[in-house]
């Protein structure tokens, strides 16, 4: 994709003081997973590192008389890397200056790519390498086809589908935990040269909007998705309590997190039921673990085989 940066145009047409001053966008890029989740420091810079217990130690029952072989813990080092997020900000000076406001004008441009970076990230989280490829390794890398044990078919076979994920969110007992090092970094606006396209020179407010991103996965069990939903074939009671059921005991799913097509389909599932005939809630929860809709979990997966 080429620049594509402001112009003096476009900064001229939001001059003057008769605008409404509220926040009206038709941007779907907030990150609501993100914040459920919260965000874990990495351990070592851009590599984020920790053990992982693999097998437990042998135990057992004597007899008299009769002993049995020592054994011990078997546990693995495990080095997550992490990936460069960047939402840097470039703005030709001459578009800058012809505001009214420079500097608010500079600071809504940063904010903007800040969230969609935040947005950026979480789409990574949940579609890994079929949304960056030069990304991290998301839930749909871990639990990518119907043959792994986390997986459940929600039996769709279309293009348009989508899945929903019950994970286990616990950043130190076997949970998945988003991971950054530091922060999404604002560095500070400077004027630097820059070639706009034409091979010359001009000047341009420059700001940094970077950081190292990725994701910690706990153990094999702390993600189940339910996979291939669609219109037709989509997110019931029924489907939650199959994945529930994958968790481990004394290391249960914490979170759910699905699309809004796909919370309505609950809603409408659980209609069907309804001793009233009157149309159920708003599904906000399942057995008391949180559904988080978010935009990130699109409507255009290809089938899980």
């Amino acid at each position: 994709m080429a620049n594509d940066m402001k112009t003096v145009a476009e900064v001229v047409a939001i001059n003057g003081q008769d605008f409404d001053g509220g926040e009206f966008s038709d941007i779907l890029n907030d990150a609501p997973a993100l914040a459920a989740m919260g965000v874990k420091e990495a351990s070592n810079g851009k590599d984020h590192k920790y053990i992982k217990k693999t097998a437990p130690p042998i135990v057992g029952f004597i007899g008299n008389g009769v002993g049995r072989d020592f054994s011990k813990l078997t546990s693995i080092p495990v080095t997550d890397t992490l990936e460069a997020l960047d939402g840097s900000v470039m703005m030709p000076k001459v578009a800058a200056d012809a505001s009214d406001d420079r500097e608010g004008t500079i600071q809504t441009e940063i904010m903007a790519h800040l969230q969609a970076s935040m947005f950026e990230w979480e789409k990574q989280i949940f579609n890994g390498t079929n949304n960056a490829a030069a990304g991290f390794n998301g839930f749909a890398d871990v639990v990518s086809d119907l043959t792994n044990t986390q997986a459940i078919d929600g039996g769709g076979t279309g293009s348009a589908l989508t899945s929903v994920y019950m994970v286990r969110v616990n950043g130190s007992v076997n949970g998945i935990a988003p991971v950054m090092n530091y922060n999404l970094e604002v560095g500070e606006t400077i004027v630097q040269n820059y070639d706009p396209g034409d091979g010359k020179n001009a000047p341009h407010y420059y700001t940094p909007v970077f950081g190292y991103t990725g994701l910690q996965i706990g153990n094999n069990y702390s993600i189940v998705r339910i996979a291939n939903l669609d219109d037709s074939n989509s997110l019931t009671d029924d489907l939650l309590s199959q994945a529930l059921q994958k968790f481990p005991a004394g290391s249960g799913a914490t979170h759910i997190f699905a699309n809004r097509a796909q919370r309505g389909a609950l809603q409408r599932s659980r209609t069907t039921y309804s001793p009233t005939g009157q149309p159920a809630p708003v599904p906000s929860e399942y057995e008391g673990l949180p559904i988080i809709v978010t935009d990130a979990l699109g409507q255009a997966e290809t089938a899980l085989v």
